[in-house]
């Protein structure tokens, strides 16, 4: 069932569909056009913003398409769309052709030089801003790390405290472990569900004292991994860079085949590059969007937020606007986040690709209230793939809803990210939430966490959200850097939920999981072959299970001080149930024992449609 409301079915009714027949009113862009031109196909304009102010002159009612044509489109400052401007349109690639718009510069005119001894090539940095990305054709280079694999671990803290979040500037490591100079460094802390990002402010090797520009969200405690970034004291392994701020050169360890002669890089100058507020009936549709910059959050100044890079910044922000639309539109090599949308109605994201992105494919954001007019509602998210999410913001969701009502998130292909894949909710316990009905459906979710951060699932459900459905998902390696790699994890408060018809295996926790949550059901799951436990409640709570299907090593559900109140479900530690579980194969091979607990087998729909 899809939620997106009499308006935006309407809207999908009327929209012009890709490759139709141009109508007359349309506009053409062309990096070889001009924006003296009249904008048509024969004598296109030059630039998106042109294109854009071409449509705040026309107050007709019919919709019009921008059509850009072949190549890149670099924006040097963010294109703004907000109530002067026309809605009623879209924006779209020439059928046929691919319009790539990015946020970044080409950097050429390097030299070779030596650092520490080492050949690396050199450039003066183009702009004035800080790097943070340096992206090649074929995507982006690393920023150079020490140590170069794996993770320092934190001594002690500045001082001993009692909570998670007592927020510190700094804390003691073993001075063998790190260069001597740590001047222009980043350093990156992972502990719980975050990564902390800030700069070093001071290092005393004597002491193994290191300091920073800004707190820290969470608490520092020993034994925590760190690793370093942009450490010029060091050598750059091969494909590597650094960035010196106070020369402002950029530093390049070549890799074997690559010369200095003719190399070009891109380097991301702009974060975000659409920003629309109060224009409706927008669409994108079959555009790319590629090599964008990233910052710290909040200036540098203060300690981002703990939870889901919650703060992360977006390539296109959407605020106050009806049907919203990006269909068929890749995402690549970004910095931040890609899709933001807060106080929206019947938004939609379909048939879109994201790779190697920094944070979010997909957020968003709503206001937890009771009014109706101002509820966040009717989301369809749907048939997108998303492979390397969380690049630089690590603990970014790939999809992230939050206080939103009425929304499908169904058919999408979710994998290599450093956390969880599909998060919905955000009111923690038992208080007012706007979050309901939400399906998520069908989704294809696997290898996230790479061991990196904890806390996290498959699908991560936070606070009451009646009506709320989570089916027909697949789900597989989950992996936690200390604790709680779920498959599907019920969170604190999260209540009137229903889990059914998932295939869920070989997690680095449990296939379900839920926390101090009330009245949920699970029922006609697969939970196999997970490594600690197939099922778990901790806290005080309850769910109903019935009629799944648990195979793996005893004990086969952790119960912590709720209440699960059982039907009857097959626990086996014998996965012989299945056809081939040992090759993932999970279609069932005995039915007599399946359905003697009333389980009824589904056809496997997860991910898009191939």
């Amino acid at each position: 069932m899809r939620f997106i409301g009499i308006v935006s079915l309407l809207f999908l009714v009327l929209c012009l569909p890709f490759g139709a027949r141009a109508d007359e009113g349309d506009l053409y862009v062309s990096p070889h056009g001009s924006d003296a031109n009249p904008g048509t196909l024969s004598a296109p304009l030059a630039t998106l913003s042109e294109a854009v102010a071409r449509l705040r002159g026309n107050r007709s009612d019919e919709r019009l398409t921008v059509w850009l044509r072949e190549g890149t489109y670099p924006l040097d400052e963010v294109l703004i769309l907000n109530q002067y401007d026309r809605g009623n349109c879209t924006f779209a690639s020439y059928p046929g052709e691919t319009a790539v718009i990015t946020g970044a510069v080409p950097v050429t005119g390097w030299a070779e030089s030596t650092l520490h001894g080492a050949p690396v090539y050199t450039v003066q940095y183009p702009t004035m801003s800080i790097p943070r990305t340096l992206y090649a054709e074929n995507g982006a280079r690393r920023l150079a790390r020490w140590p170069k694999e794996g993770y320092l671990r934190a001594l002690k803290p500045l001082k001993a405290s009692d909570t998670k979040f007592d927020k510190q500037p700094g804390f003691f490591v073993d001075p063998n472990d790190v260069p001597l100079s740590l001047e222009g460094a980043l350093l990156r802390l992972l502990h719980w569900w975050k990564d902390e990002l800030s700069a070093v402010n001071a290092y005393d090797p004597l002491r193994g004292e290191l300091t920073v520009n800004r707190p820290m969200s969470m608490t520092v405690t020993g034994g925590d991994r760190y690793y370093l970034e942009n450490v010029l004291s060091a050598r750059l392994a091969p494909g590597e860079w650094a960035f010196d701020a106070a020369e402002r050169v950029l530093y390049y360890a070549p890799l074997e085949d690559e010369t200095a002669d003719g190399l070009i890089f891109y380097t991301g100058v702009l974060e975000q590059l659409i920003y629309i507020n109060g224009v409706s009936g927008v669409t994108f549709q079959n555009l790319t969007f590629a090599r964008t910059a990233w910052n710290i959050p909040r200036g540098d100044l203060e300690s981002d937020f703990a939870q889901a890079a919650y703060d992360a910044n977006a390539v296109i922000r959407v605020l106050n606007a009806l049907d919203t639309r990006f269909i068929g539109c890749s995402f690549t090599d970004i910095g931040a986040g890609c899709i933001q949308l807060g106080a929206v109605k019947g938004a939609v994201v379909q048939d879109c690709t994201f790779q190697n992105i920094g944070a979010h494919a997909v957020y968003v954001h709503g206001a937890n209230t009771r009014n109706d007019a101002a509820v966040t509602e009717g989301i369809l998210i749907e048939r997108n793939r998303i492979e390397g999410y969380g690049r630089n913001f690590l603990n970014a969701a790939a999809v992230l809803v939050i206080h939103v009502r009425n929304a499908e998130i169904s058919r999408n292909e979710i994998h290599d990210g450093a956390y969880t894949a599909i998060s919905a909710g955000w009111v923690w316990g038992d208080a007012f939430s706007a979050t309901r009905n939400i399906q998520i459906q069908n989704n294809l979710i696997y290898d996230i966490g790479r061991g990196a951060l904890s806390d996290m699932g498959g699908v991560y459900l936070l606070g009451s959200q009646q009506g709320t459905v989570v089916e027909g998902n697949v789900i597989h390696g989950v992996t936690a850097a200390e604790y709680g790699g779920w498959g599907i994890y019920l969170d604190e408060g999260s209540s009137k939920i229903l889990v059914a018809n998932n295939l869920v295996y070989r997690c680095s926790a449990q296939g379900f999981h839920q926390h101090a949550g009330a009245d949920n059901t699970v029922k006609n799951n697969v939970f196999a072959l997970n490594y600690d436990g197939q099922l778990a409640l901790t806290g005080k709570g309850s769910f109903t299970l019935e009629s799944n299907v648990i195979v793996g090593t005893s004990p086969h559900i952790r119960n912590d001080g709720g209440t699960i109140r059982q039907g009857q479900n097959l626990f086996s530690g014998d996965h012989g149930v299945f056809v081939d579980a040992l090759r993932d194969n999970y279609a069932i091979a005995d039915l007599g024992a399946v359905s003697a607990i009333g389980f009824i087998p589904w056809v496997y729909l997860a991910g898009r449609v191939r």
